[in-house]
């Protein structure tokens, strides 16, 4: 009766989200969103951090617990984007993974990403938290093919950059155009990213200084 009920109000809230700020008919798998990674931070942020994970990657869960909180710190300041790069895994693991990718249509992603890798409150199981709008878009991100196909084009990314082992993390500056500072494999701090922060700004401004303006020649 409860599942019912909980059918009946998706359909009858998709209908109305026509009305507003979604695509949506009888179905909530009529939803329509811009399939990406989740991310934490500004889109202008000078730097991006990617952190490849596997879903039941035990070291990846010791980073998110005990040093993640820092670096959200800086992403909250505007300077830094974390970007949550999520690895296509086992079959046995693939509902954790889609439900690690669609939590992004939740408030309070990062306190429900480590809750459900933790393995408690999965969304799914715990609807009551949710009102029907949020579940309606849950599910309808959860069943999309397009979920698979993100997670299998992370780790196309992780290999070609040569890693073996997760976490991984890559930084780059974002602007004015988009380069690679520095790789890491294993948990890392806010400490590690601004030794390479500093190491960048060094090489960068031995760079400036090595670099000579040619000779303008006059054309008359």
């Amino acid at each position: 009766m409860i599942s019912s009920f909980l059918h009946w109000g998706s359909r009858l809230l998709a209908t109305l989200a026509a009305c507003v700020s979604f695509t949506a008919s009888s179905s909530a798998s009529d939803y329509q969103f811009t399939y990406t990674n989740p991310s934490v931070g500004s889109f202008a942020a000078e730097y991006v951090l990617e952190y490849f994970s596997l879903v039941d990657c035990v070291p990846c869960r010791r980073f998110e617990l005990d040093s993640l909180s820092g670096l959200i710190e800086r992403a909250e300041s505007g300077s830094l984007r974390i970007v949550f790069r999520d690895l296509l895994p086992g079959a046995d693991s693939m509902s954790e993974s889609r439900a690690l990718f669609c939590l992004q249509e939740y408030p309070n992603y990062l306190e429900r990403r480590l809750s459900l890798k933790m393995g408690r409150n999965h969304p799914q199981t715990h609807s009551n938290a949710l009102n029907g709008l949020s579940l309606a878009r849950y599910r309808a991100c959860f069943e999309s093919d397009q979920v698979p196909s993100i997670l299998s084009h992370n780790l196309s990314v992780f290999d070609d950059l040569g890693f073996t082992a997760t976490p991984a993390f890559v930084l780059s500056v974002s602007r004015p155009s988009s380069f690679r500072i520095a790789s890491f494999v294993g948990s890392i701090s806010l400490a590690d990213i601004d030794s390479a922060l500093e190491d960048h700004a060094e090489q960068h401004s031995l760079a400036r200084a090595s670099y000579r303006i040619p000779p303008i020649h006059s054309q008359n």
